[in-house]
């Protein structure tokens, strides 16, 4: 990471009262990594047209299966929570927000291992997220 985002996520755990150990735990710092996935494809699911078209949000947290405390983060799927709701006039699966849970692979590949908008809050998918991938999950 360079310097700013460095500064950047300083900031961030220090007002959230997380320490650098915790912060790390948490897995928060693989959202650069499926994003930088995702950019090597040529993947559009980050683009800001495909998130707005979908009013796309993505949970600040993602974890992969073991933890993520080391290199391998590299290499592992790394799963992710995101929520859509439909603004505009074509609806996708209802006009309310729901949560998907979904992985990227090493390729960059991203795709749903839920149903779309399967849950109705954020905490339910956490909970299935963390069931699915076992206990030594971030």
């Amino acid at each position: 990471m360079n310097n700013m985002k460095d500064a950047n996520r300083k900031a961030m755990f220090a007002k959230k009262g997380l320490t650098m150990k915790e912060f790390l735990k948490s897995g928060n710092y693989l959202e650069d990594e499926v994003r930088n996935r995702s950019d090597k494809k040529g993947g559009h699911f980050f683009d800001k047209d495909s998130m707005k078209f979908f009013s796309s949000r993505v949970s600040e947290l993602m974890w992969q299966k073991g933890g993520s405390n080391d290199s391998s983060y590299k290499t592992k799927d790394i799963y992710f929570i995101t929520s859509e709701a439909d603004r505009g006039h074509i609806k996708h699966g209802g006009s309310a927000r729901g949560f998907t849970i979904r992985k990227s692979n090493a390729d960059g590949d991203i795709s749903a291992v839920s149903k779309f908008q399967e849950y109705s809050t954020l905490g339910e998918a956490r909970k299935e997220l963390k069931d699915t991938i076992g206990n030594g999950s971030n």
